[in-house]
């Protein structure tokens, strides 16, 4: 785990918290990897101790809560090790 600076809250990495969500999360992810997480995918993924990142560029398709790029690089290195 990664611990913030000034806070009491540790970060833990993807490979910590993915098997944390649950199947049905995982392969909505998967599905869409890159793309905004809805509401809920973001409550279970902060639930589970992964932290997304707030995209605000004022184009609407770029608004939203995504994951950093290199949990998406992981995903994306899983996926295509399951198929």
């Amino acid at each position: 785990m990664a611990e913030v600076a000034g806070c009491h809250t540790s970060i833990m990495s993807i490979d910590e918290w993915w098997p944390r969500l649950s199947p049905s999360t995982q392969a909505s992810i998967i599905a869409n990897n890159g793309d905004a997480l809805s509401d809920g995918i973001r409550d279970e993924v902060v639930a589970a101790g992964g932290l997304p990142l707030r995209a605000e560029t004022g184009e609407e398709e770029t608004e939203g809560w995504f994951l950093d790029d290199a949990a998406v690089d992981w995903i994306e290195a899983r996926a295509n090790d399951e198929e």
